[in-house]
């Protein structure tokens, strides 16, 4: 009956002792304070989740804006050649955050996994201390599967910058400084012939402001002013009074066969 007796005591001994320890784990799970830091810690972490997705999905739908933009203006090659650099280079400064990010996310479920392992109950018959361990279990559970999702979509946009990034260096190598020349070529020849049509544009109005006798310009009134002849020919007042005959063509003609031509605007239409 003594034996007895002792191997019930030594048995309520172990089960206090195994129930002190867990309590002793467990204390801050009943302090009204501790709960309400974990729920304000818990919507921290859902604001800073959303936070975060809207600030990653916000660089990639700039970068497809960007690109289509650089795809519709063409310009000067070095400009273009440099703002695709630009934007390889901030592509792979994103696609490093964007690994940070991940990494850091993986620690944290790393994190949370370990605190699950030491929540998980070590004596089954303490139903009122198992039951909050279990809650606390649903919630680390619930980061867990968010944290994955996050981590998934980060993963995605990171392929995805990457793509952009082959697409921008295709385009890189697609320019071939050997076509830039040729057309540079074109576009000099194409200006070099329209400065000649200007030369003898202004070489053609020079000829039709100065007398063809002595190349000297008209003058609106005085002994150089403008007479046009019967014939249609120009010449200057004092040059042509001498003659009788047009140089020109030939015509003869009289005082009464010219014509003043008054104002400056007689230049013909070209």
């Amino acid at each position: 009956m003594g034996d007895t007796n002792d191997d019930v005591n030594d048995l309520i001994e172990i089960n206090m002792h195994t129930s002190e320890e867990f309590q002793a784990d467990e204390s801050p799970l009943e302090q009204p304070q501790e709960n309400a830091r974990e729920r304000e810690n818990s919507r921290c972490q859902e604001a800073k989740d959303h936070d975060l997705e809207t600030q990653q999905a916000q660089p990639d739908e700039n970068l497809k804006q960007d690109t289509q933009q650089e795809k519709s203006v063409v310009g000067d090659p070095t400009v273009i050649i440099q703002k695709l650099q630009q934007q390889i280079e901030e592509l792979q400064k994103n696609s490093q955050q964007l690994l940070n990010q991940l990494s850091e996310i993986k620690s944290q479920n790393a994190s949370i996994q370990k605190t699950n392992n030491e929540l998980q109950p070590q004596n089954p018959q303490v139903d009122e201390a198992s039951t909050k361990v279990n809650q606390i279990l649903k919630k680390l559970e619930w980061q867990i599967s968010k944290n994955a999702t996050l981590e998934d979509h980060l993963e995605e946009q990171d392929k995805s910058t990457k793509f952009i990034i082959q697409e921008l260096e295709q385009q890189i190598a697609e320019l071939d400084p050997g076509l830039f020349r040729n057309e540079l070529e074109e576009k000099e020849r194409a200006y070099l012939e329209e400065i000649g049509r200007l030369r003898q544009r202004v070489h053609n109005l020079y000829a039709n402001i100065t007398c063809s006798l002595c190349q000297a310009p008209w003058t609106a009134e005085g002994e150089h002013r403008l007479i046009s002849l019967y014939c249609g020919h120009l010449f200057g007042k004092i040059c042509i009074e001498r003659l009788s005959e047009c140089p020109i063509c030939g015509l003869a003609f009289g005082s009464t066969d010219m014509r003043y031509i008054y104002g400056r605007n007689i230049l013909p239409a070209d």
